[in-house]
């Protein structure tokens, strides 16, 4: 050490080399440090020294290892040969202490490798994965003695606080656990057994107490079951120990702590003292009983200090105390003791029964009382008044505390009930729905039905229904798109607003954007909710498109604004409007009060497509305008002319008319743009030649038809309804054969002669038809579409229809040749011309509006010059037959306009004065124009003389004389 001076000298467990500590001198950087030396004084340590510069305390253990500890608060864990196992700076806190606190610190060994350092605090330092961990004990106290168990179990220590002896346990399961060994010792010094339980314990003045833990026991007898405690720690359960149990009767040692001066207990008038505790809240005293030892006193007893509402099931902590008159006060205490509670005993039990039978009574009702009872609407609440009424009473006279009820819970549960349910009702339209039948909620539903996020969480699904719907009603029209084109609009009402109010009425006259006047008309009202639109033209023009892209503008009104109407799909196949709503609202669960009340608030746009082609009657719809709803209702509606349709939604509070217009030049393009594929060829001029009506114009259903399917030779209307008939098949089905298409289109036209022809009925039978397959092979063509509101695609329809009339039409027509061409005359044509079964059904296709199917017969029948002779021929015989019948003002009204004046020319330089001299004059006149001007004085005077057709013996529509039995009527 070259005369170095030495602190510490400690030699290595097997005795060959020794651990130095030199002195450290202030501000020398050379001294201090640690050396590790052999026998013979050589330093083994590569550096020479660890921690130079440093004043070190030295310790070894007893499995050779070695622990550094530096004035500073350095730590380190070294092997016998010097190797650091573990570092740590500032590990110790006595780096600010003076230095003779670091000279003062005494450690002791803890097993193997740990060590307790005690100056003022008693510290637990150990190695742990290359780091060093200091644990302060005690919870870092200042004490007064300090001792460890040489086994590393525990230490005992005196706090100089309360002067209060502990033993703290180091093992790993009940690491820094505290027991209090002695109360307020003046001086204690404890010399351990070495088992790391006991220790003997010297005091002022000197006594030693040595109490084997194997001979500590207890013991508590409850009827039902009993605990004993066993060599200090053993503890042994029988039976079960219940809440509330008292102890077994006669017996003194039913509560008893056994230890060696346990023979004494009655001579010093000892007391055993007994209580439990929650270990949930630890402050709780449960239960406590007392055992006196002395002569002649009574068995324990045990106090039960529960509120019915802690009665349950847990772990509770059982002490037992024992003190006497010699000073003698001991204390064994059990923790996580389990205690039972019989369930039909617990309050919480009792209580949840109650609220479980209170909730049925009032649920119970809801499941099983149909929705339209009102006990229904009525018994839940009288339920819930009548529970919290009665709760009360037993509350007020204590009787349910013995039934051990909490009232409050289960008053609170009820109400409870009622906020989750408007909270639930609020959130969640099915517990609405549930809700909206029942009072109280129902007094509550108006108000909701009013706020614009209910209605728009109340009716989410039936708005994504009615974009379902809407799809796919485009769908079926061959993928429509719309194209905003003019219409011209008439408003008006029985009570129009101011001139300079913003509600007063349009003057009339085209629009461009018909449907944003739709959407604005049935939305837009501060001083009258109700409002009906009716978009009338004859067929082709386009009504059902308007209608389904106003029906668009709503829902995304809606959706933006849910304080707006909703429109609803009704099915026009019911007698009456209301039975068509009613149907239509079974996709929306609401209850038939709230739908009526939602009708009643104008809540609702009622949309009927075809009223000419539905089962509903111009006076159905007068008598519901009439009715209770007449005041509030919205209607959006399409027909092909009608006077009686046309005069009933005119009778309303205000009423929009709608006609879309046919396409000119500039609309055309518009049209043809939007439907034309890209890359697509221009279409030919004598195809635009055929859609081109007599002013010019031109028909959208014809155009859209060119454009998908007349890349073909295609070259009139015939031709051009063939050739869709035949695309959608092949669309399909690319494989079909002419001679294929051509048979299903002979029996196409064949079974529109049995159905359309025979009664005029547009819908067709289909889930059970007899000819499925056929029916089938058009509906997947796309030719037929289903005729149901709410089916989905995955069902089978029970009835279709042709996706649009005027194909229906064509095959009648087709129908009809095929059946009349070889006849000697063409009589089917007065009745398609007439019948009023088909004069509902106008389409455009001549010069004029009038029954669709005789328009279709005449692109259908020919050669044109027999059609134009049989038409000369029946107007000419009517001239004869009804001369009595017709007016000339009838006539002159049936000519067409454009050949108006060259009429009036021919009457004047005639002399005759007779109708049927006016008629023959009239057939002459628009036969020398062509045949579609013949066409349309043929049309409007059949309809004149088909009231009369039964005082003409004529062959009837089916070429068969009308007294045959063959006849169809």
């Amino acid at each position: 050490m070259k005369g170095e001076e030495i602190r510490q000298v400690v030699p290595s467990a097997d005795g060959t080399r020794i651990w130095v500590a030199a002195a450290a001198w202030s501000n020398t950087a050379d001294s201090g440090g640690v050396y590790l030396l052999d026998i013979e004084g050589r330093s083994l340590l590569p550096g020479g020294a660890l921690l130079r510069g440093e004043e070190v305390l030295s310790v070894v253990t007893r499995s050779g290892l070695v622990w550094l500890m530096t004035q500073s608060g350095k730590a380190r864990f070294l092997d016998e040969n010097g190797t650091v196992l573990g570092s740590k700076d500032q590990a110790l806190p006595w780096a600010q202490a003076p230095p003779k606190a670091f000279h003062g610190i005494f450690p002791f060994l803890l097993g193997s490798d740990d060590i307790l350092l005690w100056e003022t605090q008693a510290f637990h330092v150990r190695g742990v994965h290359g780091s060093i961990e200091v644990t302060p004990l005690l919870k870092g106290l200042e004490l007064l003695s300090a001792d460890a168990e040489p086994t590393g179990d525990g230490a005992w220590l005196q706090s100089a606080q309360d002067n209060n002896l502990y033993f703290i346990s180091l093992r790993k399961e009940r690491y820094l656990e505290e027991h209090l060994v002695l109360k307020s010792a003046n001086a204690a010094y404890v010399f351990p057994a070495g088992d790391g339980l006991h220790g003997w314990i010297q005091g002022i003045p000197t006594s030693f107490a040595y109490v084997p833990l194997s001979e500590v026991g207890a013991a508590l007898k409850l009827e039902g079951g009993s605990l004993e405690v066993k060599n200090g720690r053993d503890v042994t359960l029988q039976g079960r120990l219940n809440i509330r149990a008292p102890l077994r009767q006669n017996e003194a040692s039913s509560i008893e702590l056994r230890w060696p001066g346990r023979d004494h207990a009655t001579q010093a008038a000892g007391v055993l003292e007994f209580s439990l505790w929650d270990e949930r809240t630890p402050h709780r005293l449960v239960a406590s009983g007392t055992r006196r030892f002395s002569q002649g006193a009574p068995p324990p007893q045990l106090q039960w200090n529960l509120d019915d509402l802690f009665v349950q099931d847990g772990l509770y902590r059982i002490v037992f105390r024992y003190y006497d008159q010699t000073g003698i006060d001991t204390t064994l205490v059990l923790h996580h003791i389990p205690f039972r509670t019989p369930l039909i005993e617990q309050v919480w039990f009792r209580t949840g029964i109650a609220c479980v039978m209170a909730t049925m009574l009032l649920g119970i009702p809801l499941v099983l009382l149909p929705r339209t009872r009102s006990a229904r609407s009525w018994l839940p609440f009288i339920g819930w008044t009548l529970h919290v009424l009665a709760g009360s009473g037993l509350a007020f006279s204590d009787v349910a505390h013995r039934l051990k009820i909490h009232f409050p819970t289960f008053v609170g549960v009820l109400f409870v009930e009622v906020l989750l349910g408007l909270l639930l009702g609020a959130f969640s339209p099915p517990v609405f729905r549930l809700l909206a039948g029942i009072k109280p909620f129902q007094w509550l539903t108006p108000l909701a039905l009013a706020v614009p996020g209910m209605r728009r969480r109340l009716f989410a699904n039936y708005v994504a229904h009615g974009w379902r719907k809407l799809m796919s009603q485009r769908r079926q029209a061959n993928n429509e798109r719309y194209v905003s084109l003019p219409a011209d609009l008439r408003e008006g009402g029985v009570h129009p607003g101011q001139p300079d109010s913003p509600e007063a009425p349009r003057p009339p006259g085209p629009v461009t954007s018909p449907e944003t006047h739709i959407r604005d008309f049935l939305t837009v009202s501060e001083w009258h909710p109700q409002a009906s639109v009716l978009i009338e033209s004859p067929g082709g023009r386009g009504k059902s498109a308007l209608l389904r892209e106003s029906i668009r503008q709503l829902l995304l009104r809606f959706e933006q604004d849910p304080s707006g109407p909703l429109p609803v799909f009704c099915d026009a196949r019911s007698g009456t409007l209301l039975e068509a709503v009613q149907r239509a609202l079974e996709a929306d669960p609401l209850l038939c009060e709230l739908q009526e009340a939602m009708l009643q608030r104008g809540d609702y746009v009622l949309v009927v497509d075809g009223l000419t082609e539905s089962l509903l009657s111009s006076e159905a719809i007068q008598s519901f305008l009439d009715g209770k709803y007449g005041r509030t209702v919205r209607l959006l509606c399409t027909s092909r002319p009608h006077d009686g349709f046309r005069h009933a939604i005119e009778s309303s509070s205000r009423w929009l008319h709608v006609q879309p217009r046919r396409l000119d030049e500039e609309t055309l393009g518009w049209f043809i743009d939007a439907y034309r594929p890209e890359g697509a060829p221009e279409l030919r001029a004598e195809l635009l030649a055929a859609c081109r009506g007599p002013d010019g114009t031109y028909l959208p259903i014809l155009v859209r038809l060119a454009l998908m399917f007349g890349h073909g030779p295609a070259s009139n209307v015939s031709e051009l309804y063939e050739a869709a008939f035949r695309g959608l098949l092949r669309r399909q089905d690319s494989s079909l054969h002419d001679a294929e298409d051509s048979e299903l289109l002979a029996w196409s036209s064949a079974l529109c002669l049995r159905t359309y022809w025979a009664n005029g009925v547009r819908a067709l039978r289909y889930r059970n038809a007899p000819e499925r397959p056929q029916l089938e092979k058009l509906l997947k063509a796309g030719v037929l579409i289903p005729d149901e509101p709410s089916l989905e695609r995955s069902q089978t329809p029970l009835q279709v229809r042709f996706f649009h009339d005027s194909m229906q039409s064509y095959l009648t027509a087709c129908g009809l040749f095929a059946q009349e061409h070889a006849r000697p005359t063409w009589e089917v044509l007065w009745r398609a011309a007439a019948d009023p079964l088909f004069t509902s059904a106008q389409s455009e296709l001549l010069a004029g509006a009038g029954s669709e199917l005789f328009q279709m017969c005449l692109e259908v029948f020919g050669p044109e010059e027999r059609l134009r002779r049989e038409l000369q021929r029946q107007l000419l015989e009517w001239s004869r037959l009804y001369d009595d019948s017709l007016t000339k003002r009838d006539i002159i009204q049936a000519v067409p306009t454009p050949l108006q004046r060259p009429f009036h020319q021919r009457l004047q330089d005639s002399s005759a004065l007779a109708p049927r001299d006016v008629l023959g004059t009239a057939t002459a006149v628009c036969a020398q124009a062509g045949l579609p001007m013949l066409g349309v004085l043929y049309m409007r005077i059949a309809t004149l003389v088909w009231p009369f057709r039964e005082s003409k013996p004529r062959v009837d529509e089916g070429g068969v004389p009308p007294e045959s039995p063959e006849a169809p009527h």
